[in-house]
């Protein structure tokens, strides 16, 4: 069990009788425990130096908190909230620190509501470290043999995860053997060697790597040096990181593994353009993906040393003999250099088996379980992953759904690629499992399936700006660089534009996955609503464009929500200029009823900003999209059509706005426009 100081286990032995009272009286409310801990952090640093692991804990919990600024803490506190007795309970240390220090930034507010000590009005609690208690499965030493001072020395729980699940999961096997990559890296012998898998058995298994590049250069697989790594690679031409990948696959009993830089030819667009295309096939019918999570290039690895104190698990009355383990937070992958990179999002979802090296510990996912080391067996429950920070490192792939396909568009558009030629390809192994499950042909990003649904997209960040030159349509998400919203998609409001036809001219012709040079969309649109858009005063900030005041022939205003895409767009070219009345186009996609209890329901309608798109090479007629908008109604949305068509009908004088306007068998006009 750990070691803790005299102050920590006051704290431990008033947390559990606290815990054990609320377990014996149900009816209980939640009950807070506030206890004294150390004075200063120096003496939490001194106590942790001393062995103390909750200490430990606390002081790895600091984070990037500037040591000079801690030197003003005083007065420590312990804090935790008991709402259950079995659910997970946080732990706050906080301290004193004056009011001045918190003004500069970086601090967290104290949310155990407990006063200052102080009357002091120059002084103000804060938070420092947050820890979390949980119920243990089993003891420590059940399955941890010494401290696992390193991240190596649980190779063989790995193996233990990766046999459990080859036995016992049947959704993580593979209905029969796919084909091989065209190339792997044979790891069995005395000496590692790139191998033509046609000439080896088709049934082999092997790992494949998930890592990042980095900007330090390393050797890769060339058309030079291709033939002498068919005959033996040199250990000196792999990276720290690929040497730890093949350790790692060799614990795991494998013969094979594939690495995306020394299996396919780095100088060759050809080689490069086929196997990447394979990339569905290369990682869906791997053994299992390695990930080097935490490490930002090849320099760094897989393993990590660690403190003997990186666990913490406690017994507070050995009469019960009740464990439970205090844990740290994880910043989660997403704040990983492996997290941030966009490859590494098809490869995740695409991968049956996933093992995840990280600073902290090492993580294990499939379809059939998520684990951990200090969770071999599985979390307890979901909401211990949530509470622990552990939900990035328990994705479930299945199934390949279109309520899946937003989580992977809202993933990808977060992360980075070094070049962003690799927009298209570097989502298209993926794109095309979920064509076939979707039944709907894809571009852009998109399904021609509900495409009207998916118009609503929503810029998801105030950096984000379109590519010069485009390297999508704007109509598309992959017209952003930057994180996107695609909340829209899922809701099951009317529509009222119907697309009509696509018009579409890939960079390849054998490639509908890849790049596009030219898109067009045509829409059939019940109404197009032309505006003047000024700054209403929602807000205080001036550089703040999100509530417009719309103005239609000086007769009607009212006030929508809207954001504009792109941060350099042509209605925002200059300081000057930016918040200047400008005229643009309103066009409806979909409007619906929304729930909002306890307060009223209210019709919502949601559409696009779009503005006539000047390009020489354009057809009249054509626009472009520009943002979003969002107006709350408290009327259904045909009354508010009715009454914006008043002061803004589509008659003759304005049917050159449109790029053909049809009369149908009742009489009634249909107007079509095309947006590039």
């Amino acid at each position: 069990m750990a070691k803790l100081c005299e102050k920590c286990s006051t704290f431990v032995a008033e947390w559990y009788t606290a815990r054990c009272t609320a377990s014996r009286n149900k009816s209980a409310t939640p009950q807070k425990v506030v206890s004294p801990h150390h004075q200063t952090l120096a003496v939490v640093h001194a106590s942790a130096i001393d062995e103390c692991s909750l200490c430990y804990q606390l002081i790895q919990g600091l984070g990037y908190k500037d040591p000079i600024r801690q030197r003003d803490a005083k007065s420590g506190i312990l804090t935790v909230d008991i709402d259950s007795p079995n659910s997970p309970h946080s732990i706050w240390l906080s301290y004193e620190v004056p009011r001045d220090e918190i003004h500069r930034g970086g601090w967290n507010i104290d949310l155990s509501g407990r006063k200052d000590d102080r009357n002091d009005e120059s002084y103000k609690r804060v938070a420092y470290s947050t820890l979390t208690i949980v119920p243990a499965l089993k003891p420590v030493l059940d399955y941890i043999s010494g401290n696992l001072s390193c991240t190596k020395d649980a190779l063989f729980l790995c193996k233990k995860w990766l046999q459990a699940c080859q036995s016992n999961h049947p959704t993580c096997q593979v209905a029969s053997p796919g084909p091989l990559p065209t190339r792997l890296i044979y790891i069995g012998g005395s000496c590692l060697k790139l191998c033509i898998t046609e000439h080896i058995p088709q049934q082999s298994q092997y790992a494949t790597l998930s890592h990042c590049w980095g900007l330090r250069k390393f050797t890769t697989l060339t058309t030079g040096n291709l033939s002498s790594f068919l005959n033996e690679i040199p250990v000196d031409a792999l990276t720290k990181t690929f040497k730890h990948a093949v350790q790692i696959t060799r614990a795991l009993g494998l013969e094979y593994i594939w690495i995306d830089s020394m299996c396919i030819m780095q100088d060759s667009a050809h080689d490069w353009k086929r196997e990447s295309a394979l990339m569905a096939d290369v990682y869906g019918n791997a053994e299992i993906n390695i990930a080097a999570t935490s490490a930002k290039d090849g320099t760094v690895g897989c393993f990590f040393e660690r403190s003997g104190l990186w666990r913490c698990q406690i017994c507070p009355d050995p009469q019960t003999g009740e464990l439970f383990d205090i844990c740290p937070g994880l910043t989660g992958s997403r704040e990983d250099p492996l997290g941030s990179r966009g490859w590494v999002v098809q490869e995740r979802y695409l991968a049956r088996r996933m093992l995840h090296f990280t600073d902290e510990q090492i993580f294990w996912e499939c379809d059939g379980n998520a684990a951990c080391e200090i969770f071999p067996d599985g979390y307890p429950t979901f909401e211990h992953s949530k509470v622990l920070g552990y939900q990035d490192f328990r994705r479930i792939r299945k199934p390949f759904d279109f309520h899946r396909w937003t989580e992977v568009v809202s993933e990808y558009s977060k992360s980075k690629l070094t070049k962003r030629s690799d927009l298209f390809v570097a989502l298209a192994g993926i794109a095309r499992k979920f064509e076939t499950a979707l039944k709907s042909e894809y571009v852009c990003g998109m399904w021609l399936k509900n495409l009207e649904r998916q118009l609503c997209w929503t810029s998801d960040g105030h950096a984000n700006s379109r590519e010069i030159p485009p390297l999508a349509p704007t109509w598309s998400w992959m017209s952003i660089n930057g994180a996107v919203n695609v909340r829209h998609w899922k809701m099951g409001y009317d529509t009222c534009v119907k697309a009509d036809q696509t018009s579409f001219q890939f960079a390849s012709d054998d490639e509908r996955f890849g790049a596009v040079h030219f898109a067009r969309l045509r829409l059939r649109c019940e109404c197009l609503w032309r505006v003047t858009m000024i700054q209403a005063s929602k807000t205080n900030d001036p550089s703040d464009r999100r509530y417009q005041t719309c103005l239609m022939d000086d007769n009607l205003s009212f006030i929508l929500y809207n954001e504009i895409d792109d941060q350099l767009d042509d209605v925002k070219t200059n300081e000057a200029s930016k918040n200047q009345p400008h005229t643009v186009y309103l066009l409806p996609i979909m409007h619906g009823l929304e729930d909002r209890p306890p307060r009223p329901s209210v019709f919502r309608c949601v559409g696009l900003v779009i503005s006539p798109s000047l390009g020489s090479n354009h057809m009249k007629c054509t626009y472009k999209r520009i943002g979003h908008w969002v107006i709350f109604k408290n009327s259904p949305f045909h009354v508010l059509r009715g009454i914006l068509a008043e002061c803004d009908s589509v008659g003759t004088g304005r049917r050159h706005e449109f790029a053909e306007v049809t009369t149908g068998a009742d009489g009634s006009n249909n107007y079509f426009i095309e947006i590039i």
